[in-house]
């Protein structure tokens, strides 16, 4: 019995929703995941994937990054690239 007030750790369930896979990043931006591996090599996806596993199915991407990616447009309406995307990033934690 956990005394009142006590939290734990959230459980693998939970830890796995905060990323999201190959799949499902390309289902968010409307590609295929050929597609996406394509668009990840020429630097057109901002956010760095996190390798799980080993190859391509082990990459995962942070959903809330994905999210604030999507969220924070260049001027002309645009997703960020990886390089537009590490400077704004950057500019934001000074």
């Amino acid at each position: 019995m956990r005394p009142t007030g006590t939290t734990t750790a959230p459980g693998p369930a939970a830890v796995k929703s905060l990323f999201i896979t190959r799949k499902q990043l390309a289902d968010v931006l409307g590609c295929s995941t050929p597609t996406l591996d394509r668009m990840r090599a020429a630097g057109k996806i901002g956010p760095h994937p996190v390798r799980i596993g080993v190859g391509t199915a082990g990459l995962r991407w942070h959903a809330e990054e994905v999210r604030e990616w999507a969220d924070h447009r260049t001027p002309a309406g645009g997703l960020m690239d990886a390089k537009q995307w590490a400077a704004h990033r950057a500019a934001r934690q000074r």
